[in-house]
C-alpha cells in the first residue's frame, strides 16, 4: 500500500488514519488492487516509481543528510507543542 502524507489524511471517531480524496501517491494502486487488477497495479507502481526515478538529480544520503532530517522534526514538533 502507498504511504500516504500526514497532511492528506484525516482522523476518524476510532483513530484511524484516512486519506482525504483520491489524491495522494499511489491511491490509483491501491485502487487497481481493490478491484483485484494486480498486473495492473504493479505495471501503475513501477510508472510511478520511474516518474519518481526521472524526476530529477538525486541527493547522496550522508549521516550528515539525516541528522538534518532529525533535526528539522524535532524543530517541528517543538513548533506544533507551543
Amino acid at each position: 500500500m502507498a504511504t500516504i502524507p500526514q497532511t492528506r489524511l484525516r482522523i476518524d471517531d476510532d483513530g484511524n488514519y484516512l486519506p482525504v480524496g483520491k489524491n495522494y501517491p499511489g491511491h490509483t494502486v491501491d485502487a487497481l488492487l481493490a478491484d483485484g487488477k494486480i498486473e495492473e497495479a504493479r505495471a501503475e507502481l513501477e510508472r510511478l516509481i520511474l516518474e519518481g526515478v526521472d524526476s530529477g538529480p538525486g541527493i547522496e544520503v550522508t549521516p550528515e543528510f539525516w541528522e538534518d532530517i532529525r533535526s528539522e522534526m524535532e524543530r517541528k514538533q517543538q513548533a506544533d507543542r507551543a
